[in-house]
């Protein structure tokens, strides 16, 4: 199973008096986000009621940004792709498209020279945090990343139609036309 939880909180009343332009001269949709495979989970996203002025520590758009472009690589024909965890100093999490499914790692050691939100090849400094080669369909792995990133295109476009317009947007809902 895969599966990507998430909530937007932090800067909500903020990014719905926001232009497109202001938007895309400060991006970031904070909030939380939990991914879980196999044994892992990477992340926390939490339940129920937040405390008053309650501020996410992940960037959303970058996460669904870049779980879309393991998708675009994947439709591409590579077989690698890895981005950093970038609120989890050194971890990463690597996938390759091995026939009809994804092989899923998350790394405790990642490039630190590299200056790259996204590999395409494997970089030998990585380690892995066992248990290793968490094995996904495809279909189910890309059918959670889609229904997640239109779930998130959709509460955007609920707190405010004008994000759609931002850079991040255009290029999330074009991964999503892309893909779909």
């Amino acid at each position: 199973m895969f599966q990507i939880r998430y909530r937007i909180f932090g800067n909500t009343q903020e990014l719905a008096r926001m232009t497109a332009q202001d938007f895309d001269a400060d991006p970031g949709i904070c909030g939380e986000i939990q991914i879980s495979f196999g044994e892992h989970t990477v992340g926390f996203c939490p339940d129920g009621v937040l405390w008053d002025n309650a501020y996410g520590s992940e960037w959303l758009d970058y996460w669904f940004q870049s779980f879309l472009e393991v998708l675009i690589c994947f439709t591409n024909r590579s077989t690698y792709a890895a981005f950093p965890a970038i609120e989890y100093y050194g971890i990463w999490l690597e996938f390759r498209k091995i026939g009809s499914d994804v092989i899923i790692n998350v790394t405790n050691e990642g490039p630190e020279t590299v200056h790259s939100l996204f590999l395409t090849e494997k970089d030998p400094l990585f380690r892995y945090v066992e248990p290793v080669n968490t094995k996904i369909p495809y279909e189910q792995f890309k059918k959670a990343i889609l229904d997640s990133a239109k779930q998130f295109r959709t509460e955007m476009e609920c707190l405010n139609p004008k994000l759609q317009n931002t850079g991040y947007m255009r290029k999330i809902t074009g991964y999503i036309h892309q893909l779909t």
